[in-house]
């Protein structure tokens, strides 16, 4: 596989993600699997166990060159902890990227929220609970997405709630996220929900 993965790998490094994550203190070999992972989410979405093998089945090594001998199935867990860890610096600097890249004058966001349910128990996820699931699956625990769009469609922001949140509890914090955002820095956008 080529065409998918080679798309994935010039848009990572025109959004300056391998500049970035170095400035973040992510060593090569963690920056190298957070692209892998990143792509293959946007390609063909696999299990962190499944993933080492997609990589090799694609024309990724050879683009980044590298082959990840040795590589054990939990970097990618590490690194997906590591992203998340610093996900506000990396949602700004692709908010600032996008709005280059693209000469984007953001004046409206879209904000929306979805769930998603797990077939286990959750007990060791705080933010998994039961309550009013949209694809009827009342007897899952879940967690709530809360997702901040642009006009153009390109994602701005987002935060994952607990379960059992209704959609108007989440608007506070959400707004407090919205103002801080902004649109272009300039005047405040018209929010749609």
């Amino acid at each position: 596989e080529l065409g998918p993965v080679l798309l994935g790998w010039e848009i990572w490094k025109r959004l300056g993600m391998p500049e970035l994550l170095n400035v973040l203190g992510f060593s090569r070999s963690q920056s190298q699997a957070a692209a892998i992972t990143v792509i293959n989410r946007l390609s063909d979405p696999a299990s962190e166990h499944r993933l080492l093998d997609w990589y090799r089945r694609t024309g990724l090594p050879e683009l980044m060159g590298n082959q990840l001998r040795g590589a054990g199935d939990d970097r990618f867990y590490r690194v997906s902890d590591l992203l998340l860890s610093r996900q506000s610096e990396i949602e700004r600097h692709l908010r600032e990227r996008q709005s280059s890249l693209f000469n984007m004058r953001r004046t409206v966001l879209l904000y929306d929220l979805t769930n998603t349910h797990f077939e286990g128990l959750c007990k060791r996820n705080p933010k998994a609970k039961r309550g009013a699931n949209k694809q009827k699956r009342n007897d899952c625990a879940q967690i709530v997405v809360g997702m901040v769009f642009d006009q153009f469609g390109f994602e701005m922001a987002h935060k994952v709630f607990e379960g059992a949140l209704n959609d108007g509890k989440s608007l506070l914090e959400m707004i407090g996220k919205l103002n801080a955002i902004g649109a272009d820095g300039k005047e405040k956008p018209l929010v749609v929900m």
